[in-house]
């Protein structure tokens, strides 16, 4: 297994369903974990930014396989991952070399949420975003959580998208 991939975390709970699913899926994969908690990413504006944004945005390009995870919040993502989303789309007009460096990427979204499917928008909008990038997206593993996260209903679905949509040098 090699650590080709990290995993971008953004949620309200911070040790919630989603937490879960990305701590049981860094676990199997190896992947990095980063919680966009801990980083200051302002919103997007036509001024300079005094942020954490470009450190962060050159630190994910170092690996092959960017993870989105958020849960679902009102057929979306989270807030703070929507804001990051939203910077990360405008590196093509405002910082093409850095954003060019995406092109070379794979795109995976990890999920979670209250209803039993998310609606299709939920999915399209990062699938949309990747394909902007230029990013080869893998797939979408969402966890159907009616309460609590429960490792043993979603471990078989979890291995089954890694084996699935992972390269083998991913493994």
């Amino acid at each position: 297994m090699t650590n080709e991939s990290v995993i971008l975390f953004a949620s309200s709970r911070p040790d919630g369903n989603t937490k879960h699913l990305v701590d049981e899926y860094a676990k199997l994969t190896g992947s990095e974990v980063i919680d966009l908690v801990n980083h200051k990413i302002n919103h997007f504006n036509y001024k300079q930014q005094n942020d954490d944004f470009e450190a962060l945005v050159r630190k994910i390009l170092k690996y092959k396989t960017i993870i989105i995870a958020s849960p679902v919040y009102w057929y979306s993502v989270s807030s703070l991952m929507k804001t990051f989303l939203d910077r990360l789309t405008e590196l093509l007009i405002f910082d093409k070399e850095l954003g060019r460096q995406l092109r070379d990427k794979s795109g995976v979204l990890l999920a979670t949420g209250a209803s039993v499917q998310p609606e299709s928008c939920f999915e399209q909008q990062i699938k949309l975003s990747f394909d902007y990038l230029g990013m080869d997206y893998l797939g979408m593993l969402y966890c159907y959580c009616e309460s609590d996260f429960r490792i043993i209903e979603h471990q078989k679905s979890i291995n089954q998208f890694i084996t699935a949509n992972l390269p083998p040098n991913q493994l």
